[in-house]
């Protein structure tokens, strides 16, 4: 769980905005968010598509031994989600891992924070369905998300069932229960600026390891849920 003492110790401008949902407004320092905002700005379309790509053949290889996306799709033992093929990336570096650790020193010793490495990218017209992230895995605990902008127009995080919506600003971090209860999605962007930001996850201590070696079978794809 989060400790709030430790949020105030380590000098966190934060306040709880549900039962668990915490929002750190000061989560990353000014020299850090442009360095993350140029890597987003600065990446190419073929560095955008390779990231998810990547992603695909590890999942293959993991499940089947193989890495021939292209038979994998045809042969039905692997699908592909059109909309995440452009819009993930990662971020390179030792940044993630200073982020990780900062999460890490206000969460209980059972917890444990990965690299925020995974930026996701919403341009106008993308949006992101309603879901719950311990569907693709129980040992998911909290998912944590990394702001990277905020001049976008739309594109906010909400809560339909806490009747919560969130408009967080470049620099914060939000971190919530990947259970049911905190069944979550991001509003559509509307024309502008594109949205920029990190997601990733806080596993049971131990299990992230082994869901990427292939020993526990996580689902990477988010997937709209059926109430």
């Amino acid at each position: 769980m989060v400790i709030t003492e430790k949020l105030n110790d380590l000098g966190f401008n934060w306040e709880r905005l549900d039962t668990d949902i915490y929002y750190i407004h000061n989560f990353a320092t000014a020299e850090e968010l442009a360095f993350c905002y140029n890597f987003c700005v600065s990446a190419t379309e073929e560095e955008w598509s390779a990231r998810y790509l990547e992603t695909i053949k590890q999942e293959g290889l993991q499940k089947f031994g193989r890495d021939d996306v292209d038979n994998l799709i045809a042969e039905g033992l692997i699908d592909i989600n059109e909309e995440w093929i452009d819009r993930t990336l990662q971020l390179q570096g030792e940044l993630p891992h200073v982020f990780a650790r900062r999460i890490q020193d206000f969460l209980t010793d059972d917890l444990e924070a990965t690299a925020l490495v995974g930026i996701q990218r919403h341009y106008p017209g993308a949006s992101l369905a309603e879901h719950i992230d311990a569907e693709t895995s129980e040992h998911l605990r909290y998912a944590a998300v990394f702001y990277i902008n905020d001049d976008f127009n739309g594109g906010r995080l909400y809560f339909p069932k806490r009747n919560l919506t969130i408009e967080p600003r470049a620099g914060s971090l939000i971190i919530f229960p990947t259970g049911r209860d905190y069944l979550h999605g991001v509003g559509v962007v509307e024309p502008g600026p594109t949205r920029y930001a990190i997601a990733n996850f806080v596993w049971t201590r131990g299990y992230e390891e082994k869901a990427w070696k292939g020993e526990i079978e996580i689902n990477r794809v988010h997937k709209k849920v059926e109430e």
